[in-house]
């Protein structure tokens, strides 16, 4: 293993160590380089270890099932290994708990940071959100409602700055820190973010995308859906990520705000604009709900297994916590619920929502 390491500090909340060769770090990098740090002055909270060679309990070990082994090493040190994921996770259990991976592939980050973000009073949300002259505007969607187009257009204002394009990090105390992952763009998005890849690369994402939707099209027809859900998987769908910092002015980027304003960006059917009050049950079920569908897309088994297979947390308190804390988030917030025409350009979105927020605020 290469012995370089790669360091993260997230808003003075936890840190993150990253160990292996550079290319594997990248994985880790893509996703938080903005929290990047040269070094860590106290042992990191969560470290990961890339490796194909993960630890694997030698004897004593409990089989859970075909995939899991356990073993608990001493009084607060719990070993679990993933034989499907090829990856050995160490848990200690002291008066703070660390997280230690050894992996070759990213599959564990997101429930190991959240279980981590959960234990300081804090979650992930699936929303994208923006500050206006200090207060916190937050638009939680389903994915392709139109939340990177807003940004992109919404961006353009002046005083307006940048936390998140697709989740973010809420606390309980109404804070709402960034998470700013990288931009993935298609096709339709790229009159927003002009010059970023070249007209042959715009050229490429469209042939795919339209390529994806023949091939989507045939395979309704003809393929068995469990199947067919697989070969989505590995057809490009004309899609390019990009970090943040090649989209945005850097003095854009902010690292939190308080939350004053949500507005929940639904696209119906219909060919006009609609606004109506949203209430704050219906916005906390629905945000929290579509945050972990989007989380446990690729990551089910370790979102479901990380809170209760140590006997660390009750993991009904795991899955409520989140909600309790967005609970609290939205009590001094106004909320609000717009739809979106589906053949809305970027530009009437933007309009519609810069009125909706400047009523709001």
């Amino acid at each position: 293993m290469d012995s370089d390491s790669t360091f993260f500090n997230i808003h003075n909340l936890f840190s993150i160590a990253v160990h292996g060769k550079e290319k594997d770090r990248k994985k880790i990098t893509n996703i938080i380089s903005r929290f990047r740090v040269e070094s860590l002055d106290k042992t990191p909270t969560i470290t990961i270890i890339f490796t194909k060679n993960p630890p694997v309990p030698k004897k004593d070990y409990v089989i859970g099932e075909e995939r899991y082994l356990f073993k608990k090493e001493d009084e607060n040190t719990y070993f679990l290994h993933d034989t499907k994921e090829n990856s050995s996770l160490h848990v200690f259990h002291g008066a703070k708990k660390q997280y230690k991976i050894y992996t070759e592939n990213t599959n564990w980050f997101y429930a190991l940071f959240e279980m981590v973000l959960l234990e300081h009073d804090c979650t992930l949300i699936h929303a994208a959100a923006l500050d206006y002259k200090g207060k916190g505007i937050i638009l939680p969607a389903w994915g392709g409602s139109g939340k990177t187009l807003a940004v992109g257009q919404l961006l353009k204002k002046k005083d307006m700055s940048f936390l998140g394009d697709d989740f973010v990090i809420v606390s309980n105390k109404g804070t709402v820190y960034s998470f700013p992952r990288p931009f993935i763009l298609y096709h339709y998005h790229l009159s927003t973010f002009p010059g970023v890849v070249s007209p042959m690369k715009q050229k490429k994402l469209f042939l795919q995308k339209e390529f994806h939707n023949i091939l989507r099209k045939i395979a309704r027809r003809t393929i068995p859906k469990s199947i067919r859900e697989l070969a989505y998987r590995f057809i490009p769908r004309g899609s390019i990520n990009i970090p943040p910092e090649r989209l945005i002015p850097k003095e854009k980027i902010i690292d939190k705000t308080k939350s004053n304003v949500m507005i929940f960006l639904s696209r119906w059917s219909e060919q006009f604009f609609k606004s109506e009050d949203f209430s704050t049950d219906r916005i906390k079920n629905r945000t929290i709900g579509i945050t972990y569908h989007e989380l446990s897309v690729a990551n089910i088994p370790q979102l479901m297994l990380v809170p209760g297979i140590f006997s660390l947390i009750d993991p009904i308190a795991y899955f409520k916590k989140p909600y309790d804390i967005f609970s609290i988030l939205v009590k001094n917030t106004i909320t609000k619920r717009i739809f979106i025409p589906q053949n809305a350009s970027p530009e009437q979105l933007a309009d519609y929502l810069w009125q909706e927020i400047n009523s709001l605020i």
